[in-house]
């Protein structure tokens, strides 16, 4: 009889332990699943951003010589330097918020190369995929 309520108790202590974990399962995947749910609402807004930025660029751009272009660029980038050192401490920015975007959706990530070639000419490190470029 010991062993039989023994078995029992057992299994019931096993029962509830599983129920437990199973409640916070379905709790911990809901608050995921709210969490991933926004940020993929943001993920949308990012790409919007990013594509009438990727538009823009390339309709100013897609007339110019490339002498134009290279004047263009180096203007653009220093231009985003500036912006970039009027940035608070506290304040975060991403130059290379878009290249994900860009990369998923097969165009190209104009004006995101900041910091890069620099020490080798304001434009050596610019995208040569781009338009004019």
């Amino acid at each position: 009889m010991k062993k039989i309520l023994s078995a029992v108790l057992a299994a019931s202590v096993l029962g509830t332990l599983a129920f437990g974990a199973n409640n916070q399962a379905i709790e911990l995947s809901n608050k995921m699943f709210a969490a991933k749910k926004d940020a993929s609402a943001k993920e949308l807004q990012i790409r919007d951003v990013c594509t009438k930025m990727h538009n823009e660029i390339f309709e100013v751009t897609k007339n110019m010589t490339p002498a134009q272009s290279d004047d263009f660029w180096k203007e653009f980038q220093m231009q985003m330097r500036k912006n970039m050192a009027t940035l608070g401490k506290d304040e975060y920015f991403n130059p290379r918020v878009c290249k994900g975007t860009m990369r998923q959706h097969n165009m190209r990530n104009c004006g995101s190369n900041m910091g890069a070639g620099m020490g080798r000419g304001m434009g050596a490190g610019m995208n040569p995929n781009c338009p004019n470029r």
